[in-house]
């Protein structure tokens, strides 16, 4: 019966046929990411994947990392905030951005993007690979710019409220107002799981409470304002997010996370002719993380906290001398502190970047494009023992369209990143049973990357697309938390305190990487069919110093299937969405659990397999009433945890990834209503039938995007 069932589920990644909705001619795109200025997606030279409103309200997504889980090729890993993992590269290396203006901080590489409520992205732009040239540090393993929703009607409320079979709590409400002169917008949210506990007695008759899934509160705020001028919009903005998570490390020790983010900040776009357009923006960041580890017995938390400020500034500006030739130069700014109780007094850091790229449309044909680009960015020293960091980035990007069915793009990129705060002046104690000691180190270098990229895009066909790219990115410099001394003693910390610990460790330069893969997709759309089919492979490779010699490395996933299908049912026109996820089992260190973030670089003789992981999730909805009101409904782990393999250690993919819950229905209601709609603006011409598909956008409004998407809801 069990062969039966997987070969069942096997079955299931041969073929896809679903209904799909009318087909309808849509408005290009509008994107920014690639490079920085607003441009018609389909004429990016930069290989930009999209995801678009549509699709994520297909996806039954409630937030950005749920939406992200669904794109191939990234994975969204917990620790314990979600952080973004692409081309082998975790969050720390992977630079995600609201609007333009970077999300995360000095908070190893965790980034709230779980606390963005889907209703409020109008899309998502995606640049995989090293983005440092245009977007500095922590872009080496690409970018992700998260475009909100603008103001397009005089006013507008709307509401969205969720629940699903495990009591898990999801709700929305924002507002936007439009004048001629200025406009207003918010919106708020609130996710409420409540986890699944299990209660037992210890030897002494007291209850202990394990959460075997965890308990999960996240807020989200954001208030907008709008002042349109002749140029341009400028808006001002706030933002407020509050994150609190209880679980378990064992069923002894209990953690509770709380982190509090608020953001204000101006930004503007301003055009000048038809020549000249500049940016800029400014924005001041404040975190405040605490982090409690709780012996659950005796209820004594061990309290750790951090608080983080920063203050960046960019100004660029793009000139298009001509129809072939255009040039970019900008300025960023940055400013960070950071203190807490792991360090002695605050620490500061300054980083400045000057960039520059010049493009060239050959002959003005669209058909061989060209970018070059570069970026210098200097760190001076604050404090003592620090040098003076800097660096040089330089880019390369070609694009060829030798055939209106045929896109050939290569490029080439330079990555750095440099030393956060916390890896220079750490000093951290880590409890039993590890009882360690870890410290920062002020004299560490900045990791670089140099990454190449390839794809091909393919449209024999009107609505058959095929896709093939491709990656190398060799890393040097990388930073490891490295076990220098073995022996038991003690240690003082910030406050001369001694606490006894077995084993030193320090973060240093000692590594180089080398990550390599690529993916393969092939989408069909038809007037009631879209289906897509992609396959992603892996490859990280670490180098050891002492045997000097390569092996494979660990925590990343090797091969990756995902297949979606979506569709209308005519007549009711009911939108059906089914996806389907399978990641190969990963290089794991003995004992490691997926919600931990101990990583300590080791040899490939220290590894086991973990589980594979296979998910089918589907999402069922319909509107009503012109579109204001849309009633949802899905099944999220249909399968209910059968995967394939168990791993080394016998973990199924239900112990190893969390997933206590098993399946999960749920059921919701959305409400969107346009009090005074603005009057429809006359639709643009439409494109020739076997037009390419446009691709995504700014951070400005943004129109959906063109049929032939390289996904459901997202154009590669």
């Amino acid at each position: 019966m069990k062969y039966c069932k997987k070969c069942m589920i096997a079955a299931m990644f041969c073929c896809g046929v679903s209904l799909y909705a009318q087909e309808t001619k849509k408005a290009p795109v509008i994107v920014i990411t690639g490079n920085k200025i607003e441009q018609v997606a389909e004429e990016s030279v930069e290989k930009v994947t999209v995801v678009s409103e549509e699709k994520i309200a297909e996806m039954g997504a409630k937030n950005a990392a749920e939406v992200l889980q669904n794109i191939p090729g990234v994975t969204i890993t917990e620790h314990p905030m979600e952080g973004v993992s692409m081309q082998g590269f975790s969050g720390a290396y992977v630079k995600v951005l609201i609007d333009g203006v970077a999300v995360g901080g000095d908070v190893g590489g965790a980034s709230p993007i779980a606390l963005i409520p889907a209703s409020d992205i109008d899309h998502i732009e995606i640049v995989k690979g090293a983005s440092s040239a245009l977007y500095g540090s922590d872009a080496m393993g690409g970018v992700i710019n998260i475009i909100t929703k603008k103001n397009r009607t005089n006013w507008s409320v709307t509401t969205k409220q969720e629940i699903d079979i495990h009591k898990h709590y999801y709700g929305m409400a924002g507002f936007s107002f439009k004048h001629k002169a200025f406009g207003l917008q918010g919106i708020g949210s609130f996710d409420n799981m409540p986890g699944m506990i299990t209660r037992n007695a210890d030897p002494l008759g007291r209850q202990i409470d394990t959460f075997i899934f965890p308990k999960t509160r996240m807020g989200f705020g954001r208030l907008t304002a709008d002042i349109y001028t002749t140029y341009g919009p400028v808006k001002l903005y706030g933002v407020y997010t509050n994150h609190n998570r209880y679980m378990n490390q064992s069923e002894d020790i209990a953690n509770r996370f709380i982190s509090e983010k608020g953001e204000a900040g101006i930004k503007s776009s301003l055009t000048f002719g038809e020549m000249a357009q500049v940016n800029i923006f400014s924005s001041y960041k404040y975190f405040k993380h605490i982090f409690d580890e709780i012996y659950t017995a005796s209820g004594s938390p061990n309290r750790r906290n951090s608080v983080f400020h920063e203050l960046e500034n960019e100004i660029n500006a793009n000139f298009d001398f001509s129809i072939a030739h255009s040039l970019l130069a900008g300025i960023n700014a940055k400013w960070a502190m950071m203190q807490g109780r792991e360090f002695p007094k605050p620490k500061h850091s300054v980083l400045l970047g000057l960039f520059t790229q010049y493009t060239w449309n050959m002959q003005g044909e669209d058909v061989l494009r060209l970018i070059s680009g570069l970026r210098f960015d200097i760190a001076p020293p604050l404090q003592k023992g620090e040098g003076t960091l800097a660096q040089f980035t330089p880019k390369f990007t070609l694009r060829y369209d030798p055939l209106d069915s045929l896109t050939i793009r290569f490029s080439y990129g330079m990555g750095f990143k440099v030393p956060t705060l916390q890896q220079k002046y750490w000093l951290f104690f880590h409890s039993a049973p590890a009882n360690f000691v870890l410290l920062g180190n002020p004299a560490l270098k900045p990791e670089y990357s140099h990454g190449f990229n390839a794809s091909i895009e393919y449209k024999p066909v009107k609505g058959l697309t095929f896709g093939i790219s491709g990656y190398f990115n060799y890393v040097n410099n990388l930073i490891f938390a490295v076990e220098t001394d073995k022996r038991t003693g003690t240690f003082p910390d910030a406050n001369g305190v001694l606490h006894r610990v077995t084993g030193i460790r320090q973060y240093q330069n000692i590594d180089r990487v080398m990550t390599t893969g690529g993916d393969f997709s092939v989408q069909y759309q038809w007037k009631w069919i879209e289906t897509t089919l992609t396959y992603t492979i892996a490859g990280m490779y670490n180098y050891d110093l002492q045997n000097k010699r390569y092996y494979h490395g660990a925590y990343y996933v090797p091969h990756q299937i995902k297949l979606n299908i979506t569709g209308i049912i005519p007549v009711w026109l009911t939108r059906i969405t089914l996806g389907i996820n399978w990641d190969a089992p990963q290089n794991i260190r003995r004992g490691y659990d997926i919600r931990a973030a101990d990583k300590l670089k080791l040899t490939d003789e220290n590894y086991i397999a973990s589980p594979d992981k296979l998910l089918l999730n589907l999402h069922i909805s319909q509107k009503f009433w012109n579109d204001r009101i849309e009633v949802y409904a899905g099944i999220k782990n249909l399968l209910n945890n059968i995967s394939f393999m168990k791993g080394t250690d016998g973990r199924t993919m239900k112990d190893f990834y969390g997933l206590q819950e098993g399946i999960v229905g749920y059921f919701g209601v959305g409400i969107k209503y346009d009090a005074a709609p603005v009057k429809k603006e006359q639709k643009p011409q439409e494109p020739a039938q076997d037009a390419a598909p446009p691709a995504m956008q700014t951070g400005e409004s943004i129109p959906m995007p063109a049929e032939g998407t390289m996904m459901p809801g997202v154009q590669q």
